[in-house]
């Protein structure tokens, strides 16, 4: 008898179905991914809910889902000292109480972005319900949005805490510390920085935003944050909803400074020291660094520091070193920071030196920008290790004609060297090297192309900042908050404006505990068009 392959495959699957201890065949794979995430299609108790008496609450969604993910998804406020015990089976989910719900209450049910399909697809916003064992829900709600505070842009997925307070006079050293208490309600922001806490009761509370990386619900050290420049936003029985939507500005304060992990042998001479995050090197003097032979007590010498492409080591070029045990180590702490200024720990590390001798010969790697030169930006040359002060020498800036040009050349990596040259015309770079001699011609941005903006902001604080970021270019208002931004390249930019109460000429997102309020930041959404050879003058800045 003949079968066509086709049927042949029918005919094996069949067999294979009728065999004993035979696996089930899997269906070929293809088509698209499955991308839509888990709804929920009912609960018991029903969203909403009054009068409720039950002894749990069961939840069914669209398609199944995976039962790690609802643990660490799930929320209820008001909560139990037993954690409720969480059955998954599919689509369904039980959550049975580990005691009796208390009477006239709002329970609030929170399944945050955790929550995921089999197929690991997540929420793509949170979901909230609530019923209530009284006649009534409460019905408080409380509306934010948390962006960057660079660009304005929003911040999804940020955990947003709501911690109930006693009374609604409250002073700021009474707010509850968000690294030890638990919050009282829970969301998180969406695609667009929203979010909202509904169900609330009539109450004062202390809002904040947590980058909750670990899922504890708590705000842990080192965890992104954002507060409110008012701490206290109460919800009140004659609204609905908060009249006024808070804003929040995503921020760290890294208090923790960089420490030393280990040392990685280049050759007899170059090493490389690593950091447990990325550090800015703030002083070049070889003499901020101590290295000691272990076997003998010699110091030895410490010729060159510099910071390569890894932004989180820097390397050493010493004296040649024996191959024996070596001890280094930073003597000026600040010489090395993170970039929150946070001075590295004076941890010395041990190795012990490659006998390979150093190889590397200094080599010119190109100019920069790559692009056009900018209006703040400077002309610059790159190489692969540092030059010596003759290489350096060697460097020549002319005119388009041949003339010398006066210059400065300064560097705070070792590697990247600024140019700095007095001239609004066309200038250009040699670079002479042992093979060959390479040259560019840079133009700086003369002035008839830019333009200025000048205008009034209006704000019950001072000193204010006013800054057209995306140009980069900063102003103070003077005292009766006038400002002027001069200099700026044509086009249209945006433009932020803070209140700079410390003075040091940058925005502080303030601190959780003791809290802090951050520095006030408000952004004008409105593009301010710059023109070359003008002064435009903006709409008065009301910042409140």
């Amino acid at each position: 008898m003949h079968f066509s392959p086709t049927a042949l495959c029918f005919l094996l699957a069949a067999c294979c179905l009728l065999a004993p201890g035979c696996a089930t065949p899997i269906a070929p794979s293809g088509g698209p991914a499955d991308q839509t995430p888990p709804r929920l299609e009912t609960s018991e108790p029903a969203a909403d809910a009054v009068s409720v008496r039950a002894d749990r609450l069961t939840l069914t969604f669209s398609e199944a889902v995976d039962e790690g993910s609802v643990v660490r998804a799930f929320g209820i406020v008001p909560g139990w000292e037993t954690t409720p015990e969480i059955i998954v089976r599919g689509r369904r989910v039980e959550v049975v109480f580990p005691d009796s719900l208390r009477v006239n209450t709002t329970y609030v049910v929170t399944l945050d972005t955790n929550l995921r399909d089999l197929r690991g697809v997540a929420l793509a916003q949170p979901i909230t319900l609530a019923f209530a064992t009284g006649t009534e829900l409460d019905r408080g709600e409380i509306v934010g949005r948390v962006l960057d505070p660079a660009m304005g842009a929003p911040t999804s997925g940020m955990d947003v805490f709501a911690f109930a307070l006693a009374d609604s006079l409250v002073l700021t050293d009474s707010l509850p510390d968000p690294r030890e208490a638990a919050p009282d309600y829970r969301t998180q922001t969406d695609a667009s920085g929203q979010f909202t806490l509904g169900y609330l009761r009539e109450a004062p509370f202390f809002v904040i935003a947590v980058a909750d990386a670990n899922r504890n619900r708590r705000a842990d050290v080192g965890e992104a944050f954002a507060v409110s420049y008012d701490p206290v936003s109460t919800v009140r029985p004659d609204s609905v909803r908060e009249r006024e939507s808070l804003r929040f500005f995503r921020t760290r304060l890294d208090t923790i400074p960089p420490a030393p992990l280990r040392v990685r042998t280049r050759s007899n001479q170059r090493f490389a020291v690593r950091f447990d995050e990325p550090i800015v090197l703030r002083d070049r003097d070889p003499a901020a660094w101590s290295l000691v032979d272990t076997t003998n007590g010699r110091a030895a010498t410490v010729q060159t520091v510099y910071v390569d492409d890894d932004p989180q080591q820097l390397i050493l070029l010493t004296e040649p070193l024996p191959e024996a045990g070596h001890r280094i180590g930073v003597v000026r702490p600040m010489a090395v920071t993170d970039s929150s200024g946070n001075a590295v720990r004076p941890e010395p590390l041990t190795f012990t030196p490659s006998v390979e001798p150093d190889t590397l010969q200094p080599r010119f790697l190109g100019f920069l920008p790559e692009a056009a030169l900018g209006a703040l930006d400077t002309a610059a040359v790159r190489f692969n290790a540092p030059p010596d002060s003759a290489a350096l020498r060697r460097i020549a800036v002319t005119d388009t004609l041949g003339a010398a040009l006066a210059f400065d050349l300064a560097s705070r990596d070792g590697l990247r060297y600024r140019i700095r040259v007095e001239t609004e015309a066309p200038f250009q770079v040699a670079v002479p090297q042992p093979d060959s001699t390479y040259m560019r011609t840079f133009t700086p941005l003369p002035a008839d192309a830019r333009g200025e903006l000048s205008g009034v902001i209006v704000a019950d604080e001072e000193p204010l900042v006013i800054e057209a970021f995306a140009a980069r270019y900063t102003a103070q208002a003077d005292a009766t908050g006038a400002f002027l931004l001069a200099g700026l390249p044509e086009g249209d930019v945006r433009l932020r404006v803070f209140v700079d109460h410390n003075r040091n000429g940058r925005w502080d997102g303030g601190r959780l505990a003791p809290y802090a309020p951050p520095e006030l930041l408000r952004f004008i959404d409105t593009p301010q068009r710059v023109r070359p050879r003008w002064e435009t003058v903006v709409d008065t800045l009301v910042v409140d």
